[in-house]
């Protein structure tokens, strides 16, 4: 392609004025070169306004970036600029379905990649001949310029530059082309034809296949977006990953020490990116109380952390883990779609502010402190260990491991962390401390065979620096009996404080008064150790010692206590089927008191087996451990809680708060 395209470049400078002189009739025929015809719609006001909950996701940015990024869509594409980062205006459409955003330079292509080139490889010049015309006269001035070009090989594309509607001819590789195009444009249309190259802030959409120019754009007060035009069915912008995506890509030139290309943000509103995320960190059919409970981790998650890339790269979060994973809207399904709606802008809250919701994937039994993680200061008193036992951790991927490292292995990764004290092979491993009401290693220290000692605190430097899941794990030499720590509900212990065997005893029991009335009245009351319920169905209910009253429906009960009326959403629902004025109930697989507290430890022991002389190191869950278990969450919806049960668990002493109320007060 960039010979036969240099075969064409070659006589088309040489018998240029020659051409000029041959289509001067043909535009006598046609007539003056009028601008009349307006601009079709897409010039008007903007089509739509970005509010508030405007989220800008980085996807290419930084070192990442590349000299041209190629999208596919299948109605066309829709070219405009947003303002103000907010404000999407409309400018141009085309037909095609395929186009790559790239530099405007002179570039050469290898398969379908562009790259930054000179004058002697490129397949696309970035010198051009340039007319200013307007909104309404733009279309016209295309056409007309168009046709006059045709015959010389040449062709013309619109771009809109700091403010101006402008025609641009030609793609020329030096500006002796350029200058010889405009110098007979001018001479033969009256109108003031100027030389024009790509500045460090343009950027060029090409069609890849052909590699002509279909729009530039270059604007110091506003940046380049593109759109999927609509038709019958929802269209979205694809790229080369065959990830879909919604909203508005926003293309701006990134040039740092040697890098130059193309940054790629994704703009679009909060409800529908947070949709995206919960498809990529869990299954979007996992049951729907786990999915709205990470609806409401994930939205707060989003807005606490609002502008984390700001100040770098001008987005608010990044498309990996460091923030959260997306990779558009493909896996995003009705249930997830019912999980947004029914929890609509609702957040986790703590002291009228938007809690910062970490998860990871799976905790292994027990959280850990933010503070201990990361050395995080202020008050995150929510943040803190909580026990997690309704969790099967052994029954998840990565959910419980084993690494064995020989002492050379140990020694290397360390230095390859960073702790360049380590010369010889490690001699000893000891853990100093854990985190505060956690199995999750705080301190630990590794000794060579020199007598060189390394001591890593913080249990995300720790996991970082070994390369493990998750910093909550046990060591020792392969052959050790090691002792861990398991987290367990009190009731799953027998009288000497021994674990029950969960295989015998799927289920726990608890004594309590069961009371059915008959519905007399269209509100039958209920006397509770709270004060009075009021009842508005036929359901059956349970009263135990603490006062809890679950039903077998999960709306909201009114209350009535001395205090007055108020609303009591339930902690837990379970359906209870009862014919007699008392009994016992079996609650499958947690106990009724899971999430009050009622939880406690046993030590058991393992063996640590692999190869004679090596570290084994034996551990739980996967991720940093702090706030929300993925996993975690998956199974307390499987055992029957709610939403606002599972969020409560992991982020205790914060409130559920529509994020709109926090915005007003603060």
């Amino acid at each position: 392609m960039k010979t036969d395209k240099k075969k064409q470049k070659t006589p088309k400078r040489v018998i240029l004025v020659r051409i000029m002189a041959a289509f001067l009739g043909l535009l006598m025929i046609l007539g003056v070169f009028a601008m009349a015809l307006p601009l079709t719609s897409y010039a008007s006001e903007p089509q739509y306004q970005f509010t508030s909950d405007l989220i800008r996701v980085g996807l290419m940015y930084g070192t990442g970036v590349t000299v041209g990024f190629e999208i596919t869509t299948e109605h066309g594409f829709e070219f405009g600029m947003l303002q103000d980062g907010e404000n999407y205006i409309p400018l141009y459409q085309v037909t095609d379905t395929i186009v790559s955003v790239t530099c405007d330079a002179n570039l050469s292509k290898k398969a379908m990649t562009y790259s930054i080139g000179n004058a002697s490889n490129a397949v696309i010049g970035g010198w051009h001949a340039q007319v200013t015309t307007d909104a309404a006269n733009l279309q016209t001035a295309l056409s007309q310029i168009k046709t006059a070009a045709k015959p010389m090989g040449l062709d013309a594309f619109p771009a809109y530059i700091n403010g101006s509607y402008v025609v641009r001819v030609g793609d020329f590789t030096t500006e002796a082309e350029a200058q010889q195009t405009a110098a007979a444009m001018t001479q033969y249309f009256g109108a003031n034809f100027t030389v024009v190259s790509g500045t460090n802030t343009a950027v060029s959409v090409v069609n890849p296949n052909t590699d002509a120019i279909l729009y530039e754009f270059d604007d110091s007060n506003s940046s380049f977006g593109v759109k999927a035009v609509q038709g019958e069915n929802e269209a979205y912008i694809v790229t080369p990953a065959k990830n879909k995506y919604k909203g508005v890509f926003e293309f701006t030139r990134y040039i740092y020490n040697n890098t130059n290309g193309v940054a790629v943000t994704n703009v679009m509103p909060l409800e529908e990116y947070v949709a995206c995320v919960i498809s990529c960190e869990v299954s979007p059919n996992w049951p729907i109380e786990t999915l709205k409970a990470f609806a409401v981790t994930v939205r707060s998650f989003t807005l606490a952390k609002l502008g984390r890339h700001n100040t770098s790269y001008g987005f608010d979060l990044c498309n990996s883990t460091h923030c959260q994973a997306y990779l558009g809207v493909a896996r995003v399904n009705d249930a997830v779609r019912t999980a947004i709606e029914e929890t609509r802008s609702l957040v986790v809250s703590y002291k009228d502010n938007v809690a910062e919701a970490y998860y990871s994937s799976s905790v292994g039994g027990v959280t850990v402190s933010a503070k201990e993680t990361w050395g995080s200061t202020g008050d995150y008193s929510y943040l803190q260990a909580v026990n997690t036992p309704w969790e099967k951790y052994k029954e998840h991927y990565k959910g419980y491991w084993t690494v064995e490292m020989t002492p050379k292995e140990l020694a290397d990764q360390l230095r390859s962390a960073g702790y360049s004290q380590i010369r010889g092979n490690i001699q000893s491993v000891k853990i100093n401390k854990l985190a505060e009401n956690s199995s999750y290693v705080y301190s630990i220290s590794f000794t060579d065979t020199n007598g060189n000692t390394v001591t890593i605190e913080r249990t995300e430097k720790i996991k970082i620096a070994l390369s493990l899941n998750s910093a909550n794990f046990v060591v020792g030499k392969a052959g050790d009996t090691l002792q861990m720590t398991e987290y367990v509900f009190a009731d799953a212990l027998d009288d000497e404080g021994n674990l029950i065997d969960t295989e015998e005893n799927k289920a726990a029991t608890e004594e309590i008064t069961v009371t059915q009335e008959e519905k007399t009245s269209p509100n039958p009351n209920v006397i509770t150790a709270d004060g009075v319920i009021s009842v508005d169905s036929d359901n059956y209910f349970a009263v135990n010692s603490l006062g809890m009253t679950y039903l077998d429906n999960s709306r909201p009960i009114a209350t009535v206590t001395s205090q007055g009326d108020s609303s009591v959403t339930l902690i837990s629902e379970f359906d209870l089927e009862f014919g007699t004025d008392s009994g016992t109930i079996n609650i499958p697989e947690i106990p009724e008191n899971a999430v009050l507290g009622k939880t406690t430890t046993v030590t058991t022991t393992v063996k640590a087996e692999g190869t004679a002389g090596s570290f084994i190191f034996i551990g739980r869950g996967w991720g940093h451990g702090v706030g929300f278990s993925q996993w975690g969450a998956h199974d307390m919806a499987e055992l029957g809680f709610k939403w606002r049960d599972i969020v409560n668990a992991y982020f205790p002493g914060t409130q559920i708060t529509d994020y709109r109320t926090i915005l007003v007060k603060n």
